[in-house]
């Protein structure tokens, strides 16, 4: 522990220097152009009057369980995780938004996310024992190498908030959403969208389940995401914008009665959910209309695939077509078509 005055003008500071010793500042830390590497284990609390104008580097284990955490409080350049960094519980706010170094793998545990956070390309994030958002998104910015949500074991992701996939790949393999260890479960609950933002990207993992209470949304020209997994389980929405497709490779698929598919139609497509297994389908297709396009009386438009189907859309909803009519459902062997309003169709 440090209990006098600590000065540094140009220099490189770390505290704790093996994982999982713990220390503690009781006095006065000041430094000028100096980076500070915090290793082992400590709290907060811990840190004592800690003054930098360079940035604070988390490489061991910050215990913040029933804290909140404003990582403004730490002045300086930047509030980073390093390899290895881990944050326990509690809450992390702040107007500025947490760096996680390049290649590093970090670690969130029972954590509430009160702010943004970038998972940068080749770069995992692991959760472990749930994680919270608050109004806080995190995005996933692969280029040429994989960025990682990882889930270690069967858990939920709570609150209202993001996950995109964002970056510059143009692939749909390199922004995933990934549960690790077999058997593994994860939740989306009702608050928490997907969104395939600047990038195509990827839920779910083989041997592992997948459990969709919110929505997933992919609107992006030419989006592309993927849904791996032994099952998949939709009590939310996919919303598939005109020139935009959802890929559900999971071996057992099934769309609840409360979920819904919205798709867009326009003069230039449609969006497309194409399943690679036989799914089960309940819940409602809904269906709107962009950039003025009016189809013609009796137009078809696939919106779904599948080798097989069990079940059926138990509704339909969309534009009035004339005459308070609109899509009706054309449910065939290998896919469903929306069929607008017409004589005789």
């Amino acid at each position: 522990s440090n209990e006098g005055l600590i000065n540094a003008t140009n220099s490189t500071v770390q505290f704790g220097g093996v994982d999982g010793d713990s220390w503690v500042n009781n006095g006065t830390v000041t430094l000028i152009d100096s980076p500070i590497t915090l290793d082992g284990t400590f709290m907060a609390a811990d840190l004592g009057a800690l003054g930098s104008n360079g940035p604070l580097t988390i490489t061991g284990i910050l215990n913040n369980v029933g804290m909140v955490l404003d990582i403004d409080t730490f002045g300086g350049t930047g509030f980073v995780l390093g390899s290895g960094g881990t944050v326990n519980g509690g809450t992390l706010t702040g107007t500025s938004s947490i760096v996680i170094d390049p290649f590093a793998s970090v670690t969130f545990g029972g954590v509430t996310l009160a702010l943004d956070i970038t998972v940068p390309s080749g770069t995992q994030l692991n959760i472990e024992n749930g994680l919270t958002l608050s109004s806080a998104s995190i995005t996933l910015a692969a280029d040429s190498n994989i960025a990682y949500l990882n889930f270690s074991s069967t858990q939920t992701v709570t609150g209202t908030g993001e996950i995109k996939f964002g970056g510059t790949t143009t692939g749909n393999t390199l922004n995933w959403i990934r549960p690790l260890g077999t058997g593994t479960i994860v939740t989306l609950d009702t608050g928490i969208t997907v969104r395939a933002d600047t990038a195509n990207g990827r839920l779910g993992n083989t041997s592992r389940s997948l459990v969709l209470d919110g929505s997933l949304v992919n609107l992006r020209a030419g989006g592309d995401v993927d849904i791996l997994g032994d099952s998949f389980t939709l009590n939310g929405s996919i919303t598939v914008g005109d020139d935009a497709q959802v890929m559900v490779l999971a071996t057992t698929p099934t769309l609840s009665a409360s979920a819904a598919l919205d798709i867009d139609i326009s003069a230039s497509g449609n969006g497309l959910v194409a399943f690679g297994n036989q799914p089960t389908i309940a819940g409602a297709a809904n269906f709107a209309l962009q950039g003025g396009f009016i189809p013609l009386e009796c137009e078809a438009f696939t919106f779904t695939t599948y080798p097989s189907i069990t079940g059926g859309f138990d509704s339909v909803s969309g534009p009035d077509l004339g005459g308070g009519e609109t899509f009706t459902l054309d449910e065939q062997a290998t896919q469903v078509q929306a069929v607008a309003a017409g004589i005789g169709c």
